[in-house]
């Protein structure tokens, strides 16, 4: 798995994603640092066979590919796997209850 790298104020605490050297908010410094490994679903949509998401890490909102077995719900935990960054971010995340089952296929 991989981390999602945010930047984080030290005077207000507010945080961004893509990384900013200055605070949007109150214009500070700000500091690298992972977000939180388990995020929650706020929205899904399906196409075909495959799961997107909206999902919420530190609050954070990104838009990423969800591996799920079954049919996903909003409120569920997610778990961010990998962040793909091939000229364009991509995400990837499974939800949470899922990770362990060896018969999850994210690929």
């Amino acid at each position: 798995m991989s981390r999602l790298r945010i930047s984080k104020c030290a005077i207000c605490n507010a945080v961004s994603w893509p990384i900013q050297e200055y605070c949007s908010r109150c214009f500070a410094q700000t500091h690298v640092t992972d977000a939180a490994a388990r995020g929650t679903i706020r929205a899904f949509s399906k196409k075909d066979k495959e799961y997107f998401c909206v999902a919420e890490f530190d609050g954070i909102s990104l838009i990423c590919t969800l591996c799920s077995k079954d049919n996903p719900r909003v409120g569920q935990e997610v778990v961010f796997l990998r962040h793909y960054n091939d000229g364009s971010d991509h995400f990837e995340v499974a939800v949470a209850d899922d990770i362990t089952d060896a018969s999850l296929d994210c690929t």
